[in-house]
């Protein structure tokens, strides 16, 4: 049976695990516990007049229905119902055109910050999060912050959407806060740019942060469940604005696979109304492909939220086979919608194409082959540097960089390294230790204190550069792999392989202990300067904003995450062909003496088989780069994974060809992996990676 499921990693990346990205996808497909039936966190705003922003609610209608915020997106507990209960309810003045809110907080405490320093953090705060043009292609989000002393809004310039600028405006909010007991009041007004008409959905989401006075942590309480909501639309509730007389019924029904060996459905479908002025809304799924809610009456029509859903053996497109998917209220309702796989064409050749010749004799079918990737697979855009006869003989862009204007990649856009930071920091390392700055087998502890979660672990005395850099510390990928949240050791440093980002980060501490410099001044000094790398970046700066890609979650862009500050485990921007001179500086040893490469070059650390590309007979991590032993010979380099960038480095020493490519999409895997039967393996010889 064929079944979803993560897969592996079939070239070591950065498998950089980012909470708000984890979170993400745990919730997709969110369900309601108690009845099992989708949670679609749709209300409903009727008509409200002569509404004071007071704080006092006895002005509201009082069969407004309440609508509970309980969600827990960071899985906080909640110690029993007296410490935090919440609910909102909605309406809508259309002469004011506002939207109107009341949300109802009972807490054992109430805490409010009076200091200089206060934050959003530092006392109970409330966040309001808007999409109000509720585009199908996921439009800009506003976000506010607030409570009686404290305002604050996201930046506007790292969102997709370059209206957001204009349409968030602290004057278009007005809010009173009252407290009686242990009972809050959140009253407010918010004006919306776009007239309020009936039928119009607006993206609405709420997320209640409570600072508890004995509790040094804090709880988030959200309606729908998810976290980071300003990075994407479709992280939102939605609100359907009504006339008193719209009449609500229920609209129910079922995907169902054409191959009924399937098993597994995508997280949520949409339905357009056929009827205007009524807008669409989002529906989640359950666990057996329905959907229920109550809409207006009348025809709706349904389409896929999003295409692609990853299976066993990688991602495919899905397609409803059915040429018209119409469903109606009322009578019509449990209706069943087929859907089957979309077949990709399969363009690799018996041989690779860098081993039948020059790719400047080849490079129309490399365009072909990377277009047809980018449709199917929707992938945004792509930065790709193909390297032959040790130089860059091919660089050439593919694609958006952000799919929601329509803005084309170009050769000055840059795209998240992700893990690829990693060497990049590790060549450094190694140039600091030929001077005897930092010794690769001397204790860390002894420069700088281990963290502070291992300190009573009398293992992590054990730990030291050379371990560090060899992915064999002990350490999980990031603390936030573990349940409690904090980092451990699970096994004795240096005797096995464990991936970790945590452990580079240790090492940067120490590196910027020893040598009292920036660690951004010490990858520019030792790494950028030596190897004559350009254009690439560790940290936030001003031109960044309007030459970086975005990073896409499936089909939609996200806001502009740039690190503010550097982290040597994932934080490099940069595009193919800047990278693809560090890893050919890399591969001419450049920069370091014969001793030292060959130390770095050495099989320190075996990865697992689940790990590695199959086509490899050895597998292994040096001192920073990733290794492989394959029947084309020796292969160098190293992939990346940050949320929604997927990108990948290659050099095959004896053939002195290889490649760099960058991709601005969660769905970039598909074509990183089918690239080494395109240009290399061929049929003939590819046996692991290639996606049907």
């Amino acid at each position: 049976m064929n079944s979803f499921k993560k897969l592996p990693f079939q070239r070591i990346g950065s498998q950089i695990a980012i909470v708000f990205f984890v979170f993400y996808f745990l919730h997709l497909n969110d369900l309601v516990a108690q009845s099992g039936k989708p949670a679609n966190y749709l209300a409903y705003a009727y008509p409200m007049d002569k509404i004071d922003i007071d704080g006092n609610l006895n002005d509201w209608p009082t069969y407004l229905p309440k609508n509970d915020i309980s969600m827990l997106p960071y899985n906080d507990k909640i110690e029993g119902e007296g410490d935090f209960k919440a609910y909102f309810q909605v309406g809508y003045n259309q002469n004011k055109n506002v939207l109107l809110f009341s949300i109802v907080v009972e807490d054992d405490s109430f805490v409010e910050d009076t200091s200089n320093d206060a934050k959003w953090s530092t006392q109970d705060t409330y966040s309001l999060y808007i999409d109000e043009k509720h585009e199908l292609n996921h439009s800009g989000v506003v976000k506010y912050t607030f409570n009686k002393l404290f305002g604050d809004q996201s930046d506007p310039k790292i969102s997709w959407d370059p209206e957001i600028a204009q349409l968030q405006n602290w004057n278009n909010l007005t809010y009173a806060i009252e407290t009686i007991g242990k009972k809050r009041i959140i009253e407010f007004q918010l004006k919306l740019t776009e007239k309020i008409q009936r039928g119009k959905v607006v993206g609405i989401d709420f997320v209640l942060i409570d600072k508890d006075i004995d509790e040094s942590e804090n709880s988030y309480v959200a309606w729908k469940n998810s976290v980071w909501k300003e990075s994407d639309a479709g992280k939102l509730g939605q609100i359907m604005i009504l006339d008193s007389q719209d009449k609500l019924e229920e609209i129910k029904g079922k995907l169902a696979w054409e191959q009924d060996t399937i098993d597994g459905y995508p997280s949520s479908i949409v339905l357009q109304s056929l009827k205007k002025p009524f807008d669409w809304v989002s529906l989640s799924l359950d666990s057996l492909g329905r959907f229920a809610t109550e809409l207006p009456s009348g025809k709706y029509e349904i389409l896929l939220e999003n295409d692609i859903i990853q299976m066993e053996d990688g991602y495919k497109k899905i397609t409803f086979s059915d040429k018209e998917n119409l469903i109606s209220t009322g009578p019509d309702k449990d209706k069943v919608f087929t859907i089957a796989f979309k077949e990709k064409d399969n363009m690799i050749g018996l041989r690779g194409l860098l081993t039948k010749g020059s790719i400047q004799n080849n490079h129309k079918e490399l365009d072909k082959f990377i277009n047809s990737y980018l449709e199917y697979y929707n992938i945004p855009g792509v930065s790709l540097a193909i390297i032959e006869n040790d130089e860059v003989a091919y660089y050439k862009t593919y694609g958006y960089k952000n799919l929601y204007t329509k803005e084309p990649v170009n050769k000055d856009t840059r795209f998240e390294a992700a893990s690829i930071t990693k060497p990049v920091f590790a060549f450094a390392v190694m140039r600091l230790a030929e001077r005897g700055i930092i010794d690769l087998d001397k204790p860390l502890y002894q420069y700088l204190a281990v963290p502070e979660d291992v300190k009573d672990d009398p293992r992590s005395k054990l730990i030291t550069a050379r371990i560090v850099l060899s992915h064999s510390t002990g350490f999980p990928n990031w603390p936030w792999n573990n349940p409690n949240g904090k980092l451990d050791i699970k096994f004795e440093p240096g005797t096995k392989y464990s991936y970790s980002g945590a452990g580079y980060g240790y090492l940067q501490d120490v590196v910027e202990e020893i040598t009292g410099k920036d660690i951004v001044s010490i990858l520019n000094e030792e790494t950028l300067d030596v190897l004559d790398v350009p254009h690439t970046y560790f940290e936030f700066a001003p031109d960044l904003l309007d030459n970086t890609a975005l990073g896409h979650n499936g089909n939609y862009p996200h806001v502009n995450d740039i690190r503010p500050a550097t982290h040597v485990a994932s934080s490099m921007i940069t595009d193919a062909n800047s990278l693809a001179k560090f890893w050919l500086g890399i591969k001419n040893r450049t920069g370091l003496n014969k001793e030292t490469y060959e130390d770095m070059f050495g099989a320190h650390t075996h990865t697992p088989d689940a790990d590695h590309n199959a086509r490899a007979e050895k597998h292994y991590f040096g001192l920073g780069p990733y290794f492989e032993e394959t029947a084309f010979g020796l292969t160098l380099g190293h992939s990346g994974n940050n949320p929604g960038f997927k990108c990948d480095s290659v050099i095959f020493e004896d053939l002195g060809k290889g490649w760099v490519v960058m991709t601005n999409g969660d769905y970039g895997d598909s074509l990183i992996n089918a690239l080494y039967d395109f240009l290399i393996y061929g049929k003939e010889t590819g046996n692991g990676l290639l996606q049907n």
